[in-house]
Order: C-alpha cells, then structure tokens, then sequence
C-alpha cells in the first residue's frame, strides 16, 4: 500500500518543447488539474518558474518533472507570463489528483477550445505532461 501523504501529483500542465523564448509554453491545461482550478493559467501561457528556479533549454524533461511533480497536497510556486497580455503573474498551486480521465468529454473539450482560439497544435510535439 501506498500512503495517501506519498503519492505524486502534477500541476496538471502539457508543456511544449523547449524553445528560445524564455520559460516554456504551456500546450495544454488538464481540465479538473490544479493549474484548471487556479483559472489563472491558459494554453499558450508560458511557465517561466517553479519555486524560483528558472525553467531553461538547459533542463532536462527529467528536471522539468521534478520541479513540477510532487506529494499529493504540497504547494508549488509559479511565474506565468500569460500570452494574452505578457503579463507576469505569480501563481499558487497545490498538487492534487485530477479527475479529468473520469470526464468522458474532457479531451472533446480541450479540442474544441483550441479550434475556437483557431490553433492547430498537430504539427508541435510534446515535451511533457505533468
């Protein structure tokens, strides 16, 4: 068994591959995730920190994921820059289990909300999901 304290939760993020803006963008929020919840946080928005340390080509996925992920409950600290506005916004986040597999018309959704922004994300690979 698994203590409920020990498991690992995302921020609920799909990020893009690094490139040479700075921070990196945010291709997805997962419907019902903690960034989700906040309502702060857009596709398109760029993450720029977590818990103050830079997010830079220079870091891995690996990197990426271990700033990112963390127990269940524990609090993350982030530097957004929206796209919107290019504003720079500091978010709070806790970790929690999204629900978002359990929805049956969540990716329908996402989908839907790209096409209405019109943008075609099926060229871009991803660089994580966390």
């Amino acid at each position: 068994l698994i203590a409920v304290d020990q498991v690992e939760c995302g921020l609920g993020l799909t990020l893009r591959n690094p490139d040479l803006k700075p921070g990196i963008s945010i291709k997805r929020v997962k419907l019902g995730g903690p960034a989700d919840v906040s309502g702060q946080i857009l596709a398109g928005d760029r993450l720029i920190a977590v818990d103050q340390v830079e997010l830079t080509r220079a870091l891995s996925g690996a990197e990426m994921a271990k700033l990112i992920v963390g127990r269940k409950g524990s609090v993350a600290t982030l530097r957004i820059q929206q796209q919107a506005s290019g504003q720079v916004l500091t978010v709070v986040l806790q970790r929690f289990e999204s629900n978002e597999e359990r929805l049956p018309d969540a990716k329908e959704k996402q989908t839907n909300e790209h096409i209405k922004r019109g943008e075609d994300n099926t060229s871009k690979r991803v660089h994580a999901s966390i």
